[in-house]
């Protein structure tokens, strides 16, 4: 979601409005009882975190992920960042889930690798510097074993570490979901029985992201084309869903936004610098092939 409210953080009463639209989503989570209870509570999250320059969006965003996972029953939840100063921010994302969801689900703020990856365009890549420090954890050769071991897998793991002496760590986790620290989960309990036969047939599952756009609807008399789609003419209509009854489709290839002149990888963002209050169709003619969706029961956004 970062991208979303990046386009609007110049505008105060838009990103205010974006701090309550996570609050709201936020203590409206609830525990959802499901069959697939086996699946979510073997479980491994692992949120690689980052920061950002406001601390309070930061803490929201973060709340509001982990109670997405919360909601299903998840095992074990950790947040996963580079610098122990970035823990106390953690621990109070961790407090506004807590008053808000009676849980099990275990939380854990933990060190990723604190070493430069130096990939393109960054110094410190914190999804892959995360990933990698699981793997030590994992294979028990982390710099400090038994704290890292209680850290990322709780101590039922380490005493099981303990008990088998085994170099690879045997934890009570059987599955692994990697995320970040603004993007929400949205999934059907229904599924979650199939899902889990999918991954013991040793299928790696990948969720299907959904990019928020700020949308007059949902940032209402704010006018500022420079950063808000209008609701108004071919972008008035947003189709409410629900995802316990609708589902995706895949359109293979099609790609509407390829009839249009090259974007850069974020091409949805790239008619906002040309927008203006007359003319806003055409700097985002790229979008008019893609229906406008609201989730009715993740954000409403």
């Amino acid at each position: 979601m970062s991208k979303w409210w990046k386009i609007v953080e110049g505008n105060v009463q838009a990103l205010n409005r974006v701090s309550y639209i996570l609050r709201k989503y936020t203590t409206s989570r609830r525990i959802v009882h499901h069959d697939g209870k086996n699946v979510t509570q073997k479980t491994l999250v692992v949120i690689a975190y980052s920061p950002y320059a406001k601390a309070q969006l930061t803490k929201r965003s973060l709340a509001a992920t982990i109670a997405s996972h919360i909601s299903v029953g998840m095992g074990r939840i950790v947040v996963s960042g580079r610098l122990p100063e970035e823990e106390e921010l953690v621990l109070e994302a961790f407090d506004i889930v807590k008053k808000q969801l009676n849980s099990t689900t275990e939380l854990s703020f933990c060190l990723a690798m604190n070493e430069a990856t130096n990939d393109a365009g960054t110094h410190f890549n914190i999804p892959k510097s995360a990933l990698k420090k699981l793997r030590h954890v994992l294979l028990g050769n982390a710099t400090t074993e038994a704290e890292d071991i209680d850290c990322w897998l709780g101590e039922t793991s380490n005493k099981i570490h303990k008990a088998t002496k085994a170099n690879i760590v045997e934890s009570k986790w059987k599955y692994i979901f990697f995320t970040e620290q603004d993007i929400l989960l949205a999934t059907r309990p229904s599924s979650l029985v199939a899902m889990g036969a999918a991954l013991d047939q040793g299928y790696v599952l990948a969720p299907h992201r959904l990019q928020p756009i700020p949308h007059g609807s949902d940032f209402k008399g704010l006018n500022d084309t420079a950063s808000i789609i209008p609701a108004a003419g071919p972008f008035e209509h947003v189709y409410d869903v629900d995802s316990n009854k609708m589902s995706c489709c895949d359109a293979g290839r099609f790609k509407p936004m390829t009839i249009f002149e090259p974007y850069d990888n974020f091409w949805w963002q790239s008619g906002f610098p040309k927008a203006s209050p007359d003319d806003y169709v055409t700097a985002h003619k790229h979008l008019l092939l893609y229906p406008f969706i609201r989730l009715t029961n993740g954000t409403n956004v």
